[in-house]
């Protein structure tokens, strides 16, 4: 049994689109199939996309986090953290984040990754956070004439 069931969407993969069935536990895609395909699943939730496009959560190759805002250096002016960053992204449909790790003269770049990596840290854990948006999307999706 799946935790969660997307039918009837337009799913796009690296092969192209197909119509499919996308079963969901444990977070993480399980399944893959044609609607209709094999024995009808079950899950403790189903949401029917009939109409819709699904597409995999975009990559976002660089950004910048906790650093002086390149335009206005002189002002001091910060970028935001990885926390409004990241929650940005998730409401963009951006789930990977490369962030950008600035170097100080006289470090060992392993230093500068360190930095970097502590500012994060604690953003591991912000998958539970995510979730409370994903169940937002579904919220939407119903409003949109999804149903469930």
């Amino acid at each position: 049994m799946f935790d969660l069931l997307l039918t009837n969407g337009l799913v796009v993969t690296p092969s192209g689109a197909s119509k499919l069935d996308i079963g969901i536990s444990d977070g993480k895609i399980v399944s893959l199939r044609a609607p209709g395909a094999g024995a009808p699943d079950e899950a403790r939730e189903t949401v029917d996309l009939k109409g819709q496009l699904v597409v995999p959560g975009g990559v976002d190759p660089h950004v910048h986090t906790n650093s002086v805002l390149p335009t206005a250096a002189e002002s001091g002016i910060m970028c935001f953290g990885p926390d409004r960053v990241s929650e940005g992204a998730i409401y963009g449909g951006t789930t990977t984040l490369v962030d950008f790790a600035h170097w100080k003269p006289g470090d060992e770049l392993s230093e500068s990754f360190a930095r970097k990596s502590a500012e994060w840290g604690r953003l591991y854990l912000h998958r539970l956070r995510a979730a409370r948006h994903v169940q937002g999307t579904r919220n939407s999706l119903r409003s949109f004439g999804a149903d469930s």
